[in-house]
């Protein structure tokens, strides 16, 4: 990892890359990487739906989910396609 970090504008799509469902809370919890749209992958939580009907390939969009803490975290939840907005395969 280097210290030449850009941030850089996304449209918050994604696809599920791989997922496991954790069972050791009180509410199973799906933990997941995503392929964003524009290349990179990232490590996030997937909600929205049963943790059983999820599926690699999915696609999903991303969502800000309060903390206890002073900023929002990222997780990504189903996507509504629009007739405007595709995501390429």
């Amino acid at each position: 990892m280097g210290s030449d970090v850009n941030l850089e504008p996304s449209t918050g799509l994604a696809r599920v890359y791989s997922y496991t469902v954790t069972r050791h809370a009180n509410q199973p919890f799906v933990l997941a990487y995503v392929t964003l749209a524009e290349g990179p992958s990232m490590l996030t939580h997937l909600v929205g739906k049963d943790s059983e009907a999820w599926r690699i390939g999915d696609q999903v969009q991303v969502q800000f989910q309060a903390t206890d803490g002073d900023y929002p975290i990222p997780v990504f939840a189903p996507h509504v396609q629009s007739a405007s907005q595709e995501l390429s395969a």
